[in-house]
């Protein structure tokens, strides 16, 4: 397993930390190599050699899904998969 812990600009341009757990089991393989190429990190995975220091310091792109949970419990943001920042592609409206 590997912690992550990100930190997430918001559109009024303040900060918020989320966290991330990557673990290397079929349920979550996809994700897992998304991460993985994300940072550039390909040969090492398919070495079988990730390591924690791979993720440090590097910025991603990643999906945020909201997690909705009832019984008075707060709703949670979640990592859904990740991008390497070279595939973001900034929008702008013309005008």
């Amino acid at each position: 397993m590997i912690a992550l812990r990100h930190l997430v600009q918001l559109p009024d341009g303040s900060e918020q930390e989320l966290l991330d757990w990557l673990l290397n089991v079929p349920a979550l393989a996809a994700k897992f190599r998304a991460a993985v190429v994300a940072v550039d990190a390909l040969n090492q995975y398919e070495q079988g050699e990730v390591t924690p220091e791979a993720f440090g310091g590097r910025t991603v792109s990643i999906l945020v899904g909201i997690e909705k949970r009832g019984r008075g419990q707060p709703d949670r943001n979640y990592v859904v998969s990740y991008r390497p920042m070279s595939s973001v592609v900034s929008i702008r409206s013309a005008g």
